[in-house]
């Protein structure tokens, strides 16, 4: 879905940004005691250590192995609730703000005052998220 160049980016940018404890589940629920422990890029898959993982990664893909000490989301893994966990992390500068939420109107076809109060309250947090980390 992102170049290899994109995604090498994103990762250093996401850890320079101090952003290894931001977690979602489910790419909705802020969770905390969650961190990213180890993050690589896939240069070599023949001799990469996502092997040991059975993770058929591609070359260029980013890979992150979390330590869960939440003890709550930890029994929920081990159920099997969530099959993974998120990092969290938007990567723009201001000027990219506006475009990203006239892209988001225009993909929903909406106006925002036709959105209801779910869908404006959903279209608050993105841009609260944009602005947050840019």
């Amino acid at each position: 879905m992102f170049s290899k160049e994109t995604v090498k980016k994103a990762s250093h940018l996401y850890l320079k940004k101090l952003k290894a404890n931001n977690t979602t589940l489910e790419h909705e629920k802020e969770v905390q005691g969650v961190s990213v422990v180890e993050s690589w890029i896939v240069e070599d898959v023949k001799n990469d250590k996502s092997n040991i993982y059975n993770l058929n990664a591609v070359e260029g893909s980013w890979i992150v192995i979390m330590k869960v000490d939440n003890e709550d989301v930890w029994q929920d893994v081990k159920k099997g609730t969530y099959l993974g966990l998120s990092i969290e992390g938007i990567f723009s500068d201001k000027k990219e703000v506006m475009s990203a939420i006239d892209e988001v109107l225009t993909i929903c076809d909406k106006n925002v005052d036709d959105m209801t109060e779910k869908e404006a309250e959903g279209l608050l947090n993105i841009i609260k998220k944009l602005c947050d980390e840019s």
